[in-house]
């Protein structure tokens, strides 16, 4: 099953470090992809990390996506063209995707499938 995993707002935990202090301070949906992702990569899954809203664009990005949550949509985006580009035709039986949202970037996924 593979996983897309969206950081909350502001965390980006790619590139942090591998020594214990910088361990310590990841997110808990960094740790959770990091930990699945070499699990099952050797089965040819492929998963995809998106950092939060807020972690691109520099000081602009940061406040426009920290203070209104903009980002949201292009991060959801290229969650679904990953998707699209790893998926065949027919799926295995028992196939699944998984996804964990966390924080704020939750609620607007919700409500966009609420609405519709």
């Amino acid at each position: 099953m593979a996983l897309y995993a969206f950081d909350g707002t502001l965390d980006d935990d790619r590139n942090t470090g591998t020594d214990e202090p910088s361990i310590a301070k990841d997110t808990n949906v960094w740790k959770f992809y990091s930990a699945y992702d070499a699990n099952t990569r050797s089965q040819g899954i492929s998963n995809v990390y998106m950092p939060g809203v807020g972690t691109r664009f520099g000081a602009i990005g940061l406040v426009v996506g920290a203070t209104f949550g903009a980002g949201w949509l292009d991060r959801i985006n290229a969650a679904y063209d990953a998707a699209a580009r790893s998926s065949s035709p027919t799926p295995p039986s028992g196939s699944s995707v998984s996804s964990t949202w966390w924080r704020r970037l939750g609620w607007p996924i919700l409500a966009s499938c609420s609405a519709s």
